[in-house]
C-alpha cells in the first residue's frame, strides 16, 4: 500500500505562516519579480505563475507579496521528511508542479509495503497527523495500492482507494492530473481524450502507437495499476551555524569576524561528530528582502577552524554583499567519517631533476658507457639557435 500526503500551496502556506497572515488575505510569492507562487484566494482572481508582480497587483490589488522563503521550505520539507521516516524509510519527495499548472503541492509518497489495510489505514492518519504537527499546516492523505492513484485520492480527499475501485475512482477525473508532459496533455485534448476513462478505453497499440512507451504507463494507470514505485529520498546531511544580529551589519571586518567565529564553532561540531565537509555553503540574508548563496566544492575534506574559515572567507569575498546583513548561515554539506592523513617518513621527496641525475651517474658508472651533458641555457636572445644553449658534462662521481 502507498500514502500520499499532499500540502496544497505548500509554497504560499510555509511564507503566510512565516509572515503569520491571516487565511483571508491573498498572498503572492515573487522571485525575480515574477510570480512562483500564489495562494487559492489570489487564483481564483486571476492569478498564475510566471505573471510579473505589476500584472498579479492588478489582478488581485488586496495580495500582499513576499520574498522566496526558502530557508522556511526547507525546514518545513525536513520535518515532514523526518517525522515519515519514522514510520517508514521509503519515503518519496515529488514535485507536483510537473502534473499540475499553478498548483504547487508539496507531495510526499510513502511505500507502506505489505502492511495489510486496516493497519495501512492507521499508520496513513498517523502519519497525516505528525506531517501536521511539525509544520502547523493543512495535510491531506490517499491511501492506495498504486502511487498515482494515492495521489488522485489525496487530491480529491477520498483518502482509501481499494484496487478494485481504482478504475472507477479515477475515471471521471481530468487528464491534466496524468504525470505527463505538458505537450503530450495538449495532444490529449486535441484527440477529445480530456478524461481519464476517455484514454482508458483506447487499446494499448494505439496508446503505444502515439506515445511510444509513455503510452504503455497511461494504459496502466488509467487501469489504477500504475507501476512507478516511491523512490527513497536521501536526506542531506548538513552540519551549520547561524548568526544574526541585533541591528544589520554593513562592517566587512565585523561580518569577517562574524564568520570567522561561526567557522570555530562548526569545527567544534565536526570534532564531536567526528565528520569532515566537502562543500562549504554560506547564505547571506540582507536588508529589504535580498539574499544570497554561495557554495564552494573543496579540493579536500575539511574540519578544522582554520580550513573552514579560510573556504568560508573567501566564499564570503566572492559574494559582494553591498546591502547591510540581518542574519547568516554557514553549512558544512557532502559529510564523510574523519580519515587521518599518512605523513611523509621520509621527508620531502627528490626532485625531478636530482632523480633524473641519480639514474644517469648510476649508467655511467657501467663501462663503455656514453657520455652525457645537460643542455642549459646560455643566450636566449643571440642571432643563431647553437648559441642560447650551451653543453655542461655529467660527471659519474
Amino acid at each position: 500500500m502507498i500514502v500520499t500526503l499532499l500540502i496544497p500551496h505548500f509554497v504560499s502556506a510555509v511564507a503566510r505562516q512565516q509572515r503569520g497572515l491571516p487565511a483571508a488575505v491573498p498572498v503572492v510569492v515573487i522571485s525575480k519579480k515574477q510570480v512562483v507562487a500564489c495562494c487559492a484566494l489570489a487564483r481564483t482572481q486571476g492569478v498564475r505563475i510566471g505573471m510579473t508582480l505589476q500584472q498579479a497587483k492588478w489582478l488581485c490589488p488586496a495580495a500582499i507579496d513576499m520574498a522566496m522563503p526558502r530557508q522556511a521550505i526547507k525546514q518545513a520539507t525536513d520535518a515532514i521528511l523526518n517525522a515519515l521516516f519514522t514510520f517508514t524509510s521509503l519515503v518519496e519527495q515529488t514535485d507536483s508542479l510537473s502534473w499540475l499548472d499553478d498548483d504547487q503541492s508539496a507531495v510526499f509518497a510513502a511505500d507502506l509495503e505489505k502492511l495489510l489495510v486496516n493497519d495501512a489505514r492507521a499508520h496513513a492518519v498517523m502519519m497525516q497527523q505528525a506531517a501536521a504537527r511539525c509544520t502547523g499546516l493543512l495535510v491531506r492523505y490517499g491511501l492506495a495500492s498504486a502511487k498515482f492513484t494515492a495521489y488522485a485520492g489525496a487530491l480529491t480527499g477520498k483518502t482509501h482507494v481499494p484496487p478494485e475501485e481504482a478504475k472507477a475512482f479515477l475515471a471521471p477525473l481530468p487528464i491534466t492530473l496524468l504525470p505527463i508532459d505538458q505537450e503530450r496533455k495538449r495532444r490529449l485534448a486535441i484527440l477529445g481524450l480530456v478524461t481519464i476513462d476517455a484514454l482508458a478505453a483506447l487499446p494499448l497499440a494505439a496508446l503505444y502507437a502515439q506515445f511510444g512507451k509513455v503510452g504503455y504507463t497511461l494504459y496502466q494507470i488509467c487501469r489504477g495499476l500504475d507501476p512507478a514505485r516511491v523512490m527513497p529520498a536521501r536526506p542531506e546531511i548538513v552540519a551549520q551555524v547561524s548568526r544574526r544580529f541585533d541591528t544589520p551589519v554593513d562592517d566587512s571586518q565585523f561580518l569577517s569576524r562574524a564568520l570567522e567565529s561561526a567557522a570555530a564553532e562548526l569545527a567544534g561540531k565536526m570534532r564531536l561528530s567526528g565528520k569532515m565537509g566537502r562543500t562549504v555553503r554560506l547564505h547571506i540574508a540582507c536588508v529589504g528582502g535580498l539574499e544570497r548563496r554561495e557554495r564552494s566544492a573543496l579540493r579536500q575534506p575539511v574540519s578544522s577552524t582554520p580550513y573552514i574559515a579560510d573556504a568560508v572567507l573567501r566564499v564570503f569575498q566572492r559574494m559582494k554583499i553591498s546591502a547591510p546583513v540581518l542574519y547568516l548561515t554557514v553549512s558544512l554539506t557532502d559529510l564523510i567519517p574523519f580519515a587521518g592523513h599518512q605523513l611523509e617518513l621520509f621527508g620531502e621527496p627528490p626532485k625531478p631533476r636530482e632523480r633524473l641525475q641519480s639514474a644517469i651517474t648510476t649508467i655511467l658508472r657501467y663501462p663503455d658507457a656514453p657520455e652525457a651533458y645537460w643542455i642549459n641555457a646560455a643566450a636566449p636572445d643571440a642571432y643563431r639557435i647553437e648559441q642560447r644553449y650551451e653543453f655542461e658534462r655529467i660527471s659519474a662521481l
